[in-house]
């Protein structure tokens, strides 16, 4: 947030862009940002992000958290009662209204300062718009501490933002539930097809959904990967209440 600050300093104009420093985009992403953030009522702009170049198995299961785990989250959040926070991948604002919601001095003291920006806009009545440009995380090669080390801060961080919906999240890991199925009844046949079941439909709807919306590429191969990715999820959200040091 800090350097943050000293870019505000030097920026020339009233509307503002930022992005983490990993992210990739193309040469229309300007142009379709800024027009989400034309509508009379939008007070900040975000947009989701999909994740490339993953060099190890640790970076193939945390892709596949943020695109069968985290994109579906926030879709879903988006639909019940509508956006009120923001992401690193891209937050588009003017001047203006980030200093109506406390500037980025306010921030100085959250982890989640993306999170934040988003929420205090929020506040202050103005709507989040969701840009429909996808932009490429470039995953790069962690081990697979990093890995999970990164997750795990991730969320205990989504955890401290919205502890309601995190906490009721578990309802929607199913691969998790059909496992204590399966072990509760001491893997009867009828378990068994249960839990083969709920794998089966999660790697068929992340595969139709990676062909029909995200088109990654990459991440088809580490499909075979997900009920892993589903149950090292469930590991991380029940870790996520034993601290808030990250």
């Amino acid at each position: 947030v800090g350097n943050l600050i000293g870019a505000m300093n030097a920026a020339a104009h009233e509307t503002l862009v930022f992005n983490d420093s990993d992210m990739r985009v193309g040469p229309d992403y300007l142009k379709s940002v800024v027009s989400s953030f034309l509508p009379q009522g939008v007070g900040l702009v975000t947009c989701l992000y999909r994740n490339i170049r993953i060099g190890t198995f640790a970076a193939a299961l945390q892709s596949l958290a943020v695109q069968t785990g985290f994109l579906p989250s926030v879709l879903m959040a988006r639909k019940v009662e509508g956006l009120s926070y923001a992401f690193g991948a891209t937050i588009c604002t003017s001047r203006k209204i980030l200093e109506e919601a406390g500037g980025l001095e306010a921030l100085t003291d959250y982890l989640a300062d993306d999170y934040q920006m988003g929420y205090r806009i929020r506040q202050k009545g103005y709507e989040i718009a969701l840009c429909p440009y996808l932009v490429d995380h470039v995953c790069g090669a962690p081990t697979f501490r990093e890995a999970f080390l990164h997750q795990l801060r991730w969320a205990i961080t989504q955890r401290v933002c919205r502890p309601v919906g995190y906490f009721a999240s578990i309802v929607t890991h199913g691969t998790f539930l059909a496992l204590v199925f399966l072990l509760w009844q001491r893997f009867s046949p009828a378990a068994w097809g249960l839990f083969l079941l709920v794998c089966a439909i999660r790697i068929l709807g992340a595969a139709a959904v990676n062909l029909f919306v995200l088109r990654n590429r990459e991440i088809d191969r580490y499909l075979w990967l997900l009920p892993l990715g589903d149950l090292l999820a469930t590991l991380l959200w029940g870790l996520s209440f034993l601290t808030d040091t990250v």
